[in-house]
């Protein structure tokens, strides 16, 4: 099925895709001597550390993953909120 409307320019044909299909998910782990980041609804992506509440368990820096410049990052529990973020 191709749509009436097209951008201008596009010529190419059209292919239906699911919303995961642009991504990679990273496998990258952390690093003990890298800071922990955490995803927030109102400040994306910002220093664990500088969040004024307790952590009451905390991975260690191998089981966290680690972001690159330009990755996507979400927090799967906050994402219907907007907690994503750029570490750019």
């Amino acid at each position: 099925m191709t749509p009436e409307l097209r951008f201008p320019g596009f010529e190419g044909a059209w292919h239906a895709l699911h919303g995961r299909d642009p991504f990679v998910q990273g496998t990258d782990r952390g690093d003990p001597s890298l800071p922990v980041w955490s995803v927030t609804t109102d400040r994306g992506l910002v220093p664990r550390n500088t969040l004024d509440r307790q952590v009451e368990a905390d991975a260690a820096a191998d089981q966290n993953r680690r972001a690159m410049p330009d990755d996507l990052v979400y927090n799967t529990m906050r994402m219907w909120q907007g907690a994503v973020g750029n570490p750019t």
